[in-house]
């Protein structure tokens, strides 16, 4: 380059950039620097202008503005191409009216600020605008959580509610259920009128008990109860006092047999069947005993009886220990044949017979 001369001295200038505070590599307009000085020159639209940027060495220099820009188009140039922060200097030499280069001369240093949002308060706002709106949301999004699980809790609570008010229901239901089962159970076992256990539950005891007693070696008795003349009762007073004297019969023989696993059957419309597993003849001909003195002092009138004024029975007993190979009929067959013969020797007594 060449030497400066004054009276061009104030077309030269250098512009030095220093690193910004908030740090390297953000976009610097350093030309603008540089215009500074070159637009106070009063031939500055027939300037022609040279650059170099040194870190305080002198490179490369290179025309930026030719011969047909003035100056006021260069530092539009050199602000519009801008320069990166760091620690360099621009060196600027002006040729004018096609005359020779000036020398280059460095120009006062110059500390160019940041734009607002390339500065460190700026970013640190940023981050700042950017948790409180991470916070907002999360804080957001918990209510949303907890306002969600309160709604579930609620409609779990609700839904409890509900299956317990169910299962109540439910469990009315249920024993409704049991009670009308066991009542049925009990009208399919049992005579309606007299209480007492009908054919089919004699028959079901009377195989179980067999089978029993056929396997412990015990003995088991069965007698035949029959109210003497009732037919002629029935005829004679209507059926209402017939049912009720069954009724009171029935009741007679209930109250004399209560040990555990005997039975009281009604065997047909005026026989009653008392099943005593455990018993051998002498005991079970003593209690029918006991019942036919019983029902004798029921006292129920009896007009149509040849036997006696109020109403009587007559008893077959039977008693035998059941053997594998025999049935439960030889056991029925034995007990019809006492009664027959507690009927052909006058009625109102007890016959034994032994079975055969």
């Amino acid at each position: 380059m060449h030497s400066v001369s004054p009276e061009r001295r104030h077309l030269t200038g250098v512009a030095r950039l220093a690193r910004s505070s908030s740090g390297a590599g953000r976009p610097a307009r350093a030309a603008i620097v540089a215009a500074c000085v070159l637009v106070g020159s009063h031939q500055a639209a027939a300037l022609n202008l040279a650059t170099a940027l040194t870190q305080y060495d002198h490179d490369s220099w290179q025309v930026v503005d030719g011969l047909h820009r003035n100056a006021g188009e260069v530092v539009k140039q050199a602000r519009d191409s801008g320069l990166w922060l760091d620690t360099f200097a621009l060196e600027v030499t002006a040729s004018g009216n096609g005359g020779p280069w000036n020398g280059s001369i460095v120009a006062p240093m110059v500390s160019v600020a940041p734009f607002f949002f390339q500065t460190g308060w700026f970013y640190g706002l940023c981050a700042l605008v950017l948790l409180f709106a991470a916070f907002a949301a999360h804080r957001l999004r918990i209510r949303k959580i907890v306002a969600r699980t309160t709604e579930l809790a609620a409609q779990v609570t609700d839904r409890t509610a509900r299956l317990e008010e169910a299962n109540v229901l439910l469990n009315e239901r249920n024993r409704e259920l049991e009670e009308a089962n066991r009542r049925l159970e009990l009208l399919s076992t049992q005579d309606s009128l007299t209480e007492a256990a009908n054919r089919r539950q004699f028959d079901h005891v009377l195989d179980a008990e067999w089978r029993r007693c056929a396997r412990t070696g015990l003995s088991l008795a069965l007698l035949m109860l029959d109210i003497d003349h009732f037919k002629p009762f029935n005829d004679g007073y209507g059926h209402v006092p017939g049912d009720d004297c069954l009724k009171k019969v029935a009741g007679v023989v209930r109250r004399l047999v209560q040990r555990a696993g005997e039975l009281v059957a009604r065997y047909g419309g005026e026989e009653f069947a008392v099943l005593l597993p455990g018993s051998d003849a002498p005991h079970a001909r003593e209690l029918a005993e006991t019942i036919r003195q019983e029902v004798e002092h029921l006292a129920i009138p009896h007009a149509h009886s040849k036997v006696a004024p109020v109403v009587t029975i007559s008893a077959g007993v039977a008693a035998m220990i059941p053997i594998y190979g025999n049935t439960p009929g030889e056991l029925i067959s034995a007990a019809d044949r006492a009664l027959y013969h507690a009927k052909q020797t006058g009625r109102n007594r007890v016959s034994l017979t032994p079975p055969g």
